[in-house]
Order: C-alpha cells, then structure tokens, then sequence
C-alpha cells in the first residue's frame, strides 16, 4: 500500500519523500529476486535510496549485516531514519558516499543494487532525476569495478537494468571477470516487449539460468508470478 510519503509492507514501512525516486516495480522485483544465501553474513545495497531493498534483504536474510550506501544527501538522510525506525535497526547501517571511495572492513556475500542507468544519452532537465537516471555520478564501469573489489569470491553480484543497457552490462562485466549466471527478462505487461533485465553474476562462469516474467496481465492486474514473486512483502498479497 502506497501512501504518499510512506510506503507499507508486510513488515516493514518506508518514508520516501525525500529520495529522488520514489519506490517502485523495479526496486520491489530486485528486492524480492535477489538469490538470498540464508548463511549469507555481510549484504551490500549500492544506491540504496530510501533503503527499500536492503530492507527487503533483512528481512530474507535473517542473520545477515546489511549495509546501504547512497550518494544523495537527502535520500541517505531517509534511509538511515527508515532503519533506525525498523525492526532490523541492530543489522541495517546506511553509509553516506560514492561506492567507489568505500572502504569497508569486509567484502561481501552479496551485492545488489539498482543502479542509474542511461549513458551517453540527454539529460533530463531536473538536476536531482538525472543523476538517478543517468550515470553521472556512478557509471557502470565504476559500478563493476566496486562490485569486484567488495564482493568476496564466493559472492554473487545483482542488478536489475533496462534491455538495452542491461545487454551491454553483461559484455561489460565480462571484462572484470564478472560471469552471468542467472538472466530474468521482464515486461510490464502481457503481450509487450522486454523492459527490464534481472542479471545475477559471480566470479566463476556458471551455467546461464534464464527465465522471464510479466508483471501485469492484459487486465492491468498484477500476474500470478508476479505476486508470487512479492507475496512476502506486498501487503495486499
């Protein structure tokens, strides 16, 4: 349920107000993909905004620390009041910083993160929404190389991006030794076109595990496998 500054979920509740963007399908499907290791320790949510994701790993990951870091003031401000509102406040930290300059005592077992993502294409007018949208202040050459330097060998690495971009991701990280092993194509709705990638990677090639997933039905509901998908956490589910 949507409220206009809070977001509420089964377990958990968010204010976003002042993040640049507000919660949405694409940060929900990250949250809820993302293959949580029960046994992981240590959680990285890169570009954490108002928290949501590191929330929804809290809450799957139950032993784990989980740690965000965002690079707008405003948003981190929001993100560490959600934590310190939530009931994971003694394993949620948020830091406040480009993911490039952080130098944490650990690396991790996992890496998420929704990251910006149009490069080398117009910007938007409004200053805030463009450097969400577009790679001004993490590209994804410096996404990649963060997410090899922190993640431990055995860690897995996920992002959830647009087709086109989401393509040239995976070439990418094949140049820092990054090997996909999990690909979830998404649309928005039945009988559409692919809007989103869900890629999973890790440092040692793996056999592909492909799959898609619609999110809403010609009818505009939402799909069976969506809901699924996000039944712990949606609270109309």
């Amino acid at each position: 349920m949507a409220g206009k500054d809070i977001f509420k979920f089964k377990q958990f509740e968010l204010r976003h107000k002042q993040s640049p963007f507000k919660i949405g399908t694409d940060g929900l499907l990250l949250g809820a993909w993302a293959g949580v290791n029960k046994q992981a320790e240590h959680i990285l949510d890169i570009g954490t905004g108002c928290g949501l994701i590191a929330h929804m790993l809290a809450q799957r990951a139950e032993n784990a620390i989980v740690h965000g870091i965002e690079i707008n003031a405003e948003a981190f401000q929001e993100a560490m009041e959600n934590a310190r509102r939530s009931s994971w406040n003694n394993r949620l930290t948020m830091y406040h910083g480009g993911v490039q300059y952080f130098n944490p005592p650990n690396q991790y077992d996992q890496i998420v993160s929704n990251p910006p993502y149009f490069e080398n294409s117009w910007l938007s007018a409004n200053e805030q929404l463009a450097k969400t949208r577009h790679t001004i202040t993490l590209s994804h050459t410096s996404l990649l190389e963060s997410a090899k330097r922190l993640l431990n060998q055995n860690g897995s690495f996920e992002v959830i991006l647009p087709f086109t971009e989401g393509q040239k991701f995976i070439s990418l990280a094949k140049t820092y030794d990054l090997h996909l092993y999990r690909y979830t194509a998404v649309t928005g709705k039945q009988g559409k076109t692919v809007e989103r990638l869900l890629l999973a990677f890790s440092a040692l090639p793996q056999t592909v595990e492909k799959s898609s997933l619609c999110v809403r039905n010609l009818n505009g509901g939402y799909t069976d496998e969506y809901l699924a998908l996000t039944k712990d956490f949606h609270s109309f589910v």
